[in-house]
């Protein structure tokens, strides 16, 4: 499904393909009357997906963001073995 949201570091709106059904949209968007979790909604979203739904990071620039943090433990992790 299509979503358009608003990303806060493009500042710009921005449409991206989210493999979920109209129905369970609908039940994220209404989430807080029914007071179901994303998590409860659609659990086999990868991570990405749902941080696009929430915050409207798309799911490229938090590939991204995650990547830079996996680099940084790892840095820091090589640096405590030497």
């Amino acid at each position: 499904m299509l979503i358009t949201k608003y990303d806060p570091y493009k500042m710009e709106e921005v449409t991206v393909f989210v493999p979920i059904t109209p129905t369970e949209y609908y039940r994220i968007v209404t989430r807080y009357e029914s007071d179901e979790s994303l998590e409860d909604i659609v659990p086999h979203l990868p991570k990405k997906y749902k941080e696009y739904l929430i915050s409207g990071l798309t799911p490229t620039l938090y590939d991204y963001e995650e990547q830079q943090y996996e680099n940084h433990i790892r840095s820091i992790m090589n640096e405590r073995i030497d």
